[in-house]
């Protein structure tokens, strides 16, 4: 299973652990190093990842799942934030519409 599908599968998972407020994700329950109540997840190039069912999935994936049931393709951050996952600033993209929010290369 790849991205998306492999999200929604694991929706169940998700809503067991998992819970967001405003913008961020914390932790349901006491699992060895995933303590009940801290913040999930890390930052990785500008993202914030978690690991759940021994997947690493990006925050903002999650995050739309949860309040939407479903997951696009692509998601866009609309302030260009990569780590701002407010649900009011994620929206279902097509690949240029999320594109145009990208940096451009120096």
């Amino acid at each position: 299973m790849m991205g998306c599908d492999m999200i929604f599968y694991l929706s169940e998972l998700i809503q067991e652990n998992l819970e967001h407020r405003n913008g961020v994700l914390y932790w349901k329950k006491t699992c060895g190093r995933k303590i009940k109540g801290n913040q999930a997840g890390w930052i990785s190039k500008g993202y914030v990842m978690v690991g759940i069912g021994g997947e690493v999935h990006p925050a903002h994936r999650i995050i739309f799942l949860m309040h939407h049931g479903y997951c696009p393709e692509y998601i866009d951050h609309i302030d260009g934030n990569r780590s701002n996952n407010k649900i009011e600033n994620l929206r279902p993209a097509t690949l240029n519409e999320n594109a145009r929010n990208c940096k451009k290369p120096s």
